[in-house]
């Protein structure tokens, strides 16, 4: 009988270290994920002057010597084919979402002024 119960007080001290030690690891997976979370919390958001703009450096590639077809096709299809909607957005094409800006001058040139906003095919400036 005595031998019974030393059995019986030895699993349930096993069960209590098992059950300490999952306890123990979901703690530490809560304190990681609330770690990211207070770091991505912390984290500032680059001033503008720290951005790296897509037309800046598509300027910079064409004061280089590329085509202004290359630069235009990297501002609209180029990029919609890299995210996998190239079916719905990247050209001027029958079924595709119509928006776009349209600029007063070339962009390469000059600075570009908006004179157009088309959203959904329809003019909203």
């Amino acid at each position: 009988m005595l031998k019974g119960a030393l059995d019986e007080a030895k699993k349930t001290l096993e069960e209590q270290k098992k059950k300490a030690g999952e306890e123990a690891k979901k703690e530490k997976e809560k304190k990681k994920k609330e770690d990211r979370g207070k770091a991505k919390e912390e984290k500032e958001e680059p001033t503008i002057n720290e951005q790296v703009h897509l037309l800046d450096c598509l300027n910079e590639l064409y004061q280089f010597g590329v085509k202004k077809d290359v630069f235009y096709r990297g501002v609209t299809i180029i990029p919609a084919q890299l995210l996998w909607v190239d079916n719905l957005v990247g050209s001027l094409e029958k079924g595709k979402k119509a928006d776009m800006i349209v600029l007063k001058n070339d962009p390469l040139e000059n600075t570009p002024s908006i004179e157009k906003v088309i959203l959904g095919g329809r003019f909203v400036r």
